[in-house]
């Protein structure tokens, strides 16, 4: 089932991957390969993009605990210069159609 997510959400927002990558400090080696399916950090943020911001629903959509998806948005939204309301705020606003 996740893997036809990926590929649904993929299709919608094709350049999600590399949005998520400009947000990321460009002196840090942790970015995301381009590909044609999703890891569990790029899942939560695909899915509030979505709409969906509450970790307990994100965590039932996903079968983890409530605390695994906090630790793992706090891992991502670490790794950006941005404060954690402007990257969520990048996060809603990538585009769904190519620039």
């Amino acid at each position: 089932m996740l893997h036809d997510f990926d590929l649904a959400f993929l299709k919608i927002f094709p350049d999600f991957i590399n949005e998520i990558n400009k947000i990321i400090d460009l002196d840090d080696d942790f970015k995301f390969e381009v590909t044609d399916s999703l890891n569990t950090e790029l899942r939560i943020f695909a899915l509030m993009r979505m709409g969906i911001h509450n970790n307990e629903t994100i965590a039932k959509a996903l079968g983890y605990s409530v605390n695994t998806i906090y630790t793992y948005k706090t891992k991502v939204r670490n790794k950006s210069s941005l404060s954690t309301e402007d990257f969520d705020l990048a996060i809603r606003n990538i585009s769904s159609v190519k620039k």
